[in-house]
């Protein structure tokens, strides 16, 4: 899967369908006054239309990488202070799109995870431990093993 997929089609969706519309005058968008920002907030600074050339948008996307997309993948210089380097959502959240259309070019990918759990070899080891006792940890690491070896995992 390519790095950030899944938050292009979040800001795609969020775009197209003009929800923003109806939040803001419902007061669905306002920082809260108190502790963390919501995710609709952050949602609501997305720019549908943002200025990639734009000096900050620029630097967004060079400081949020692709893999700062992802969480499960995300290394630690992603969480550093805009300023120190690191990648801001509370700075960028606005060019969220320049940072995805940049991930769709890179060659960066993660781990297609549901689509692994669907390869033949995923299937024939979920098969295979169908046919064991799984009542201690002893029988299912056993299982597991021995399935794992005969899936070719």
């Amino acid at each position: 899967t390519i790095a950030g997929a899944i938050k292009h089609a979040h800001a795609e969706c969020w775009c197209e369908s003009q929800i923003v519309d109806v939040l803001q005058p419902a007061g669905c968008c306002a920082r809260p006054s108190s502790g963390n920002a919501n995710t609709l907030y952050w949602d609501c600074q997305i720019q549908c239309e943002p200025d990639c050339t734009a000096e900050l948008a620029q630097s967004c996307t060079r400081q949020c990488p692709p893999l700062c997309l992802e969480p499960d993948y995300a290394p630690e210089a992603c969480d550093r202070a805009f300023e120190d380097g690191g990648c801001d959502m509370q700075t960028c959240a606005a060019y969220l799109r320049c940072m995805t259309e940049e991930a769709q070019q890179s060659d960066q990918r993660v781990c297609d995870t549901d689509g692994f759990q669907l390869q033949q070899p995923m299937r024939a080891y979920r098969e295979c431990m169908d046919q064991f006792s799984q009542r201690s940890l002893w029988r299912h690491m056993n299982a597991a093993r021995h399935c794992a070896c005969t899936a070719g995992l």
